[in-house]
Formats: structure tokens, sequence, C-alpha cells
């Protein structure tokens, strides 16, 4: 089923913190009423200090898109694992002949320089007089 909530500050979006949890229960409860119409609100949700109410703005029986409505997403998902694939094969390609080793102990021994602070922007210097 296909859930869409109005939030005051917000919308529901798949999440592990105790706040989307939270939410996520409450709006749970709306699915399982027997009456699924718009306006049913769950209940009082405290969450991260704020408090919520998820309230039922439309409900759709769950179903399958049509392809139309997939088919990018699903060209864009394959061409990025062929991609991905195709990286992977080659940097073995390029590795295989390789004989790489670490030197960890001279690595280690290498002293860090801290980071260059940049100096605040002020006046420039003046031009040299004639």
């Amino acid at each position: 089923m296909k859930y869409l909530f109005s939030l005051v500050h917000g919308t529901i979006r798949r999440s592990t913190s105790a706040c989307g949890i939270a939410l996520a229960a409450a709006t749970f409860l709306i699915g399982c009423r027997e009456e699924k119409r718009a306006g049913v609100t769950a209940p009082l949700v405290e969450a991260g200090g704020s408090l919520y109410v998820a309230k039922l703005i439309e409900w759709q029986a769950a179903g399958v898109r049509p392809l139309a409505e997939v088919r990018d997403r699903i060209a864009h998902k394959l061409r990025e694992q062929q991609r991905v694939a195709s990286e992977g094969r080659f940097y073995a390609e390029q590795n295989a002949d390789l004989n790489l080793a670490t030197n960890q102990a001279a690595l280690e021994a290498v002293p860090l320089r801290a980071p260059a602070v940049a100096k605040a922007p002020g006046t420039p210097p003046s031009l040299p007089s004639n």
C-alpha cells in the first residue's frame, strides 16, 4: 500500500532515526485501520524533542507501476551497474601483472605536516613608488 502523509515540517522518507521510526510506526497504525479515508490522523508522536502529527492525505492500493513510469530508472540502474563492473574489470586488468608491496614502517616514519592556514584577506601591499 502507498500512503501519502502531510507533516508540518516535511514528508516521511525511509529513515533509521528515532523520529523516522516513530513516524513510520504511527503511520502504520493509520494503514491498519478499516477506514482508510483522507483526513484520518495518527496518534501524536514525540521524537527528537518535537511533536508530530501524521495525517492521511490519500490512500492507494499497492500495485505494479507501469513500465513507462519506471523505464528510465531501470535503464539508469543497469547502466550504473555496467559502469561499476567495467571499472572493476579495468582495475583488475591493470593490477594483474603488478607486484606491489607497501613498506609500512617507512610510511609510518614520515612525519605529518600541520595543514596550511590560509591568511585572512587584508589590504594588498602598496605599489612601489617611482
